[in-house]
């Protein structure tokens, strides 16, 4: 079952999910559609806790975006409230999904969701340019990117040129 509760992180109640000796497949989840103004990159933030105080296995929290698992983990022993902070993709409309999962029979559980926001991510500048880099003329550039995402991610970077007279805006 789902419902408001009174346990919260940081505003008057969060969103409770609970099972009573769920099964093997067993899942609660709450959904959301997000409207973008424009499609781009973003962090899903969010606070979870969970009921666990003992080191049971079986039990995952799912953060998906779209159907596909952006942030996952497990809901052994007891660790308080937990800042999460996952870099996405946002599409014009995207859906996201909070999860609990259970891969087994297991004890009782409560979990807790709270403070989710998206933050938006702007175009980063560049600091440091090499003097001998030429635009118009083919040239290898290098970029390290971390990548928080469980699997391997395509990034696509573009570079523009602004002259003294043009500006940002």
């Amino acid at each position: 079952t789902g419902n408001y509760s009174n346990v919260s992180h940081s505003s008057n109640h969060s969103y409770e999910i609970v099972s009573v000796k769920p099964r093997e497949g067993w899942y609660g989840e709450i959904s959301q559609e997000v409207v973008s103004l424009k499609p781009g990159l973003a962090m899903l933030r969010f606070t979870v806790r969970d009921s666990i105080i003992t080191n049971t296995t079986g039990y995952m929290l799912q953060a998906l975006l779209n159907g596909a698992i952006v942030w996952e983990d497990s809901a052994a022993k007891d660790r308080g409230w937990q800042r999460i902070r996952v870099p996405v993709m946002l599409q014009n409309s995207s859906r996201i999904t909070l999860r609990v999962y259970s891969d087994k029979s297991n004890h009782d559980i409560s979990v807790w969701w709270d403070d989710v926001e998206f933050e938006t991510l702007t175009t980063m500048n560049v600091s440091y340019c090499e003097p001998s880099l030429t635009f118009g003329t083919p040239v290898t550039v290098s970029v390290v990117i971390d990548n928080y995402e469980p699997a391997c991610a395509n990034y696509t970077i573009s570079l523009e040129w602004f002259d003294e007279c043009d500006t940002l805006e």
